[in-house]
């Protein structure tokens, strides 16, 4: 699904450049930021928050309307709590050791910007909808039964699987103007995956026209 959404961004692209006229009415994009997974999901759980890295195109489709695709890559650390799984009495848990969690999301939407605080800052809001997938790492879990195996060390391994899903998604945003062709772009989206729970994502990044 990765590669198709990379062929699909770059076929956009090249679509929308051939098309285009001489007036600035394409955007690039570039962003980082960080996802924050709802509480209850199992990545605020175990892992930290999310270093993200993204980008994509927009094309001004009609006066204050952008059509846009963008792609975002989160990863998340594991952060090395327990899982709690062990429950008997005479096993104690030695160690917990996890892999990294990773995810991507590709979306296709509308961007409205009209208004303007003052000559060079300008909000705008934004919907769209994507697929994602979710790359849950594996976590190992050391234990030892000191009573019927002393020195005998197990690793009981929980998680590392994959999950697709598809998803909505609102933001808002501010441009702000440091050339004709170049802003800087702070921006707040949330996500609601058709069959998980809200996330937010928080991105800064600059866009060239």
């Amino acid at each position: 699904m990765k590669k198709t959404a990379i062929i699909s961004l770059i076929f956009l692209s090249l679509l929308i450049t051939g098309n285009i006229k001489a007036d600035n009415k394409l955007e690039f994009f570039i962003n980082s930021g960080i996802n924050l997974p709802n509480s209850s999901e199992e990545l605020a759980k175990h892992w930290d928050p999310g270093f993200l890295i993204g980008g994509g195109i927009g094309y001004k489709a009609f006066n204050d309307f952008f059509i846009f695709s963008d792609f975002n890559y989160s990863q998340f650390s594991f952060n090395g709590k327990p899982l709690s799984y062990v429950t008997i009495p005479e096993v104690r848990i030695l160690d917990v050791i996890g892999e990294e969690s990773k995810v991507f999301d590709f979306s296709v939407g509308l961007k409205f910007q009209r208004l303007q605080f003052n000559s060079f800052i300008y909000p705008y809001l934004l919907t769209s909808v994507g697929y994602i997938e979710y790359k849950t790492g594996r976590v190992c879990e050391l234990s030892e039964d000191f009573i019927n195996s002393p020195g005998l060390i197990s690793c009981s391994t929980h998680y590392g699987y994959t999950q697709n899903d598809y998803f909505g998604k609102i933001g808002i945003g501010f441009n702000t103007k440091l050339r004709d062709d170049i802003f800087l772009f702070s921006e707040g989206d949330f996500i609601f995956p058709f069959k998980g729970n809200l996330s937010l994502i928080l991105k800064l990044g600059i866009r060239f026209f």
